[in-house]
């Protein structure tokens, strides 16, 4: 009959819309899964950028203390050449000044002690000059060392910003996954709604048609049902299991 036949289609269109809805909320719990993993990633990249930053910045912290000692001792050995430079100028300008006598005597003590006192400042000049080249060495190791140091966050901080824009990629997918899946539910319920109407249509129908004479289309249909059937199948069960008392 046509009202049955209109319900097989309905049928067939709400399971297809279904079908389709199950699908879309699937692909949005898959979107939503991947976008949960990509997040935990990016919290871990954030926290290896943050720790690679802060070992960065402490680099480049002491690379700044290292300049500042190594200006300080340049310095220090500037004044201290200076000094040794002016003081050898005042004791020739001493000697100069003195007498004949007073010359020899003069000349006779900074012949012992000049030589001496001269090598020990030469020495400790020497072994500043030394600090000194040894700490410019450590300096250009270490800036250089913060250079590569810099790159490499400079390039991770390049991923990171390419990964945001991916996470954000599958954001948008994900929005729109679940849009459809709230769309095929809307539909859904649609076509709940319109097939519960048209069950109750026919329903209606049918009992109105029932009493007629006319009717023999329907009381097929009803003795072929399937429900019918499995009853009328547990009767004769129930029959034969009585008869064989």
């Amino acid at each position: 009959m046509q009202y049955m036949k209109d319900l097989d289609d309905l049928r067939s269109e709400l399971s297809t819309t279904q079908a389709t809805a199950e699908a879309s909320a699937a692909s949005a719990q898959s979107a939503q899964s991947q976008c949960l993993d990509l997040l935990r990633e990016l919290d871990e990249k954030d926290r290896l950028l943050a720790e690679h930053e802060t070992r960065v910045n402490k680099l480049g912290e002491q690379i700044d203390l290292l300049q500042n000692d190594l200006q300080a001792r340049e310095l220090s050995q500037r004044r201290l050449k200076d000094e040794v430079l002016r003081m050898e100028q005042e004791i020739m300008h001493a000697v100069n000044v003195a007498g004949s006598e007073k010359d020899c005597e003069l000349r006779k003590s900074l012949a012992e002690v000049s030589p001496k006192n001269f090598e020990n400042i030469n020495k400790h000049l020497s072994a500043k000059d030394e600090e000194i080249a040894k700490l410019r060495d450590e300096i250009r190791i270490l800036s250089a060392h913060w250079e590569q140091q810099t790159e490499e966050l400079e390039a991770q901080l390049e991923k990171h910003h390419m990964t945001n824009e991916e996470l954000n990629d599958r954001i948008i997918k994900l929005e729109l996954c679940l849009q459809e899946a709230q769309n095929q539910m809307q539909t859904l319920q649609r076509m709940g709604k319109k097939r519960d109407k048209a069950i109750k249509e026919l329903r209606d129908e049918l009992i109105m048609k029932q009493p007629n004479s006319a009717s023999c289309g329907n009381e097929l249909s009803f003795w072929e049902n399937p429900g019918f059937r499995i009853v009328a199948s547990m009767g004769m069960l129930i029959l034969v299991a009585f008869a064989s008392r």
